[in-house]
């Protein structure tokens, strides 16, 4: 189960804010368990801006135009929701949905306007039985056999039956050989031959793996419950090799598979995906090669390659959320948001020389500045993830430099200082 759970198509229109916030603070205020989870109980009944108190109540949500939408609750043992939900359900566009995760762990859809504001929960699980999900974790640490494997393909009606995440025995041993592929690399770079003996049985177990799996022409286009496929495990190892053993078995190229690749971050891999497949590649490719580790050599190589042999825009935006180390970039983020998130300075300044808009927003009205001043949403827990890198004062300046508003004020009313200033509070 997911630790939270987001909104869909839920909507508060802009004229009916003002009265959601009001009333979202009147009653928090008079709540006793509320009104001690707030994150600044003075700030909460002061802000004019009703996506900062949600903020302050731990909870996300995002803008449409001057719209609220896509408002997400925590979930777990701390979770609200339940008390503040009814501060703010007269105010949401009939039609729209909420998700939340009540204490019980159980994921409740609630759709207002619909047949009697109908309540269903769905067991998305109910065809996964113990011994397949019990013989798919073994195949991590082991050879499989085609003895084992025909018998337990007779008795689940075929060679595509699932674990509790989804995952067929084709993903789970691409799954399984990406992570071998990735591991023996990084054993190459030390000198200790036990331990490059030890990733090369490793290999050794996952490649037999997936041979056995893929002589009984298992479905190429299985995804698991986080949307991998097969081809997209393999673009992510980096082995040409594994995505040409895949796209011969028919292995179909998606949007997601470019993701993959530029995530990555192997130009031939990269190169190999795109062969005829150009068509196929989404608007935000650039966005995602972006959020890569500043420290990660081949970021800039690929950046590079997405914007003058495969001629992105530089002012791409990503079409969701896009979850890295250092936090998320936001729906509408753009590649410049996502290089000042991971404070890359080589980064920024390749695109603000190619044209990236300094003034762009995201869907939350953050700027890059934002970006590289804070984590620009408090996550549902109340913690941040993202720090300032040593890099960090260089990317605050290079921004400033080329224009950057220092006033501007995302949708929950804060500046680029604002998320400084409690990224230093907290710290301390």
């Amino acid at each position: 189960m997911n630790a939270s759970v987001t909104a869909t198509s839920l909507r508060i229109n802009e004229g009916q804010q003002a009265e959601a916030l009001k009333s979202l603070q009147n009653g928090c205020a008079a709540h006793t368990a509320v009104s001690g989870y707030i994150g600044d109980e003075q700030e909460f009944m002061q802000t004019t801006f009703l996506a900062r108190a949600f903020e302050l109540l731990h909870m996300e949500c995002e803008v449409d135009g001057r719209d609220l939408v896509r408002i997400g609750f925590a979930g777990g043992k701390n979770d609200m929701s339940h008390h503040i939900w009814p501060f703010i359900e007269k105010y949401v566009e009939q039609g729209s949905a909420v998700s939340t995760l009540f204490e019980t762990g159980e994921v409740e859809t609630v759709r207002f306007g619909e047949q009697g504001d109908d309540i269903y929960a769905e067991d998305a699980h109910s065809d996964v039985s113990e011994e397949a999900d019990e013989f798919l974790a073994e195949m991590a640490h082991r050879k499989i056999t085609d003895t084992e494997l025909d018998a337990i393909t007779g008795s689940k009606e075929g060679i595509d039956f699932v674990d509790d995440n989804r995952r067929t025995p084709l993903l789970v041993a691409c799954e399984n050989y990406r992570w071998a592929v990735r591991g023996l690399a990084d054993a190459e770079l030390e000198d200790d031959e036990e331990v490059l003996d030890e990733a090369t049985e490793r290999l050794g177990i996952h490649a037999h793996n997936l041979e056995i799996v893929l002589r009984r022409n298992p479905d190429m286009t299985a995804r698991d419950n986080d949307g991998c496929d097969a081809l997209g495990f393999a673009a992510q190892s980096r082995d040409v090799e594994f995505v040409d053993k895949l796209l011969s078995h028919g292995a179909p190229v998606s949007a997601s598979t470019f993701i993959d690749a530029v995530n990555g971050l192997s130009l031939a891999v990269f190169k190999k995906i795109a062969h005829n497949n150009t068509h196929l590649a989404g608007k935000d490719l650039l966005v995602h090669a972006c959020t890569a580790a500043s420290y990660e050599p081949e970021k800039m190589a690929m950046v590079r390659h997405l914007v003058e042999g495969f001629y992105c825009d530089v002012n791409s935006r990503a079409a969701e959320p896009i979850w890295v180390m250092e936090g998320r970039v936001g729906r509408h983020g753009t590649p410049l948001m996502a290089a000042a998130l991971t404070d890359d300075v080589a980064a920024v300044e390749y695109l603000l020389r190619a044209g990236a808009d300094v003034h762009a927003l995201d869907c939350y009205n953050n700027t890059a500045l934002h970006y590289c001043s804070g984590q620009t949403w408090v996550g549902g827990n109340g913690m941040q993830c993202w720090f300032a890198r040593d890099e960090n004062p260089q990317v605050t300046e290079m921004l400033l430099e080329h224009g950057a508003d220092a006033l501007a004020r995302n949708a929950a009313g804060r500046t680029s200082a604002d998320l400084a200033q409690g990224q230093r509070e907290q710290a301390a």
